[in-house]
């Protein structure tokens, strides 16, 4: 479950600025869940950029592709604070557009 997946000071800074914490994105999960058929999510050039610890940084670019209009295909850097034990938990995410 994703709210087992996000540290309880997990925010996320979407591409527009805004700050989303944790309790905003796990209601818009719930309501939003599978609201969007045939939308598919891929992560590429996922890598590691420091580890200090229990803690890594990474990067990543997130593609958000509509199989019903591919035009509305949208790509996002990612950078992602991440703590790795005792299990893998985010901390932060910050997303820029790719355009």
């Amino acid at each position: 479950e994703i709210a087992s997946a996000l540290n309880e000071q997990f925010e996320w800074i979407k591409p527009s600025g805004e700050k989303a914490p944790r309790a905003k994105i796990l209601e818009w999960v719930r309501t939003r869940r599978g609201c969007k058929p045939g939308r598919q999510i891929s992560v590429r050039d996922f890598r590691i950029v420091a580890q200090v610890g229990n803690i890594a940084v990474s990067k990543y670019t997130e593609i958000v592709a509509d199989s019903a209009d591919q035009e509305k295909t949208v790509r996002r850097r990612a950078t992602a604070v991440l703590m790795l034990e005792p299990r893998l938990q985010w901390m932060h995410l910050f997303e820029t557009c790719d355009c």
